[in-house]
């Protein structure tokens, strides 16, 4: 998941890698040494899906504008799949929730609009 909490959509961004075994990565751009203080997740692996959850303490973003009806942040969900070995077919995956094509999932160009509305 990315985020530009900003508004701005101009560059600035975090991101939160999250694995179906509940490793999290997070970041704030290129900076790995940022934690994102009250992060939670819950995962749930099936048979033969995966489900999460997330929540993400607006505190956490000293910079983000505030919520509220009106407000838009940009964002992008991807997931990128490594298949096992033990399958038929080896190789990767890469989805974006708003991209149509390949490329870095960090391309802000991509990301969507997240509008508030109450």
């Amino acid at each position: 998941m990315f985020l530009d909490v900003t508004g701005q959509n101009r560059g600035d961004w975090y991101q939160l890698l999250i694995k179906a075994a509940g490793v999290v990565c997070d970041r704030k751009k290129t900076d790995s040494s940022w934690d994102l203080e009250g992060l939670k997740t819950a995962v749930h692996v099936g048979g033969d899906f995966w489900s999460m959850e997330i929540y993400v303490p607006l505190a956490a973003f000293p910079e983000a504008i505030q919520p509220g009806t009106g407000v838009t942040w940009y964002g992008q969900l991807t997931r990128h799949r490594m298949q096992h070995e033990a399958k038929a077919v080896r190789g990767r995956e890469n989805q974006k929730l708003n991209a149509q094509f390949d490329g870095f999932n960090s391309n802000t160009a991509d990301f969507a609009p997240i509008s508030f509305r109450e």
